[in-house]
């Protein structure tokens, strides 16, 4: 397997598109139940962290969102700020 190469100069926005929706619902049958359950929560409005998801018995949530994403499902997260305004050491996941 060949790596692309990556160009860091040019940002990438993602946003969900029909033709992303159409590829996912092609490889819907493929994604085990786990991806199955986190893309229902996460469609249905959820922002969800590692913490979030272990309450749904979600174990590996950061593989679950890769396996999403290469299924064509437009997953954005960001980093989890504490109260004092500093970055944690988490992300939470949302569409």
């Amino acid at each position: 397997m060949i790596q692309s190469e990556i160009d860091f100069t040019v940002k990438d926005i993602r946003q969900n598109t029909p033709d992303n929706q159409a590829h996912f619902d092609l490889n819907k049958d493929q994604l085990s139940d786990q991806c199955a359950k986190v893309y229902d929560l996460l469609n249905s409005g959820l922002y969800l962290s590692s913490v979030t998801a272990g309450m749904y018995g979600i174990a590996d949530l950061r593989s679950i969102v890769r396996h999403l994403i290469n299924a064509g499902v437009e997953v954005h997260k960001r980093w989890i700020v504490d109260k004092d305004g500093k970055r944690t050491r988490f992300k939470e996941y949302y569409l």
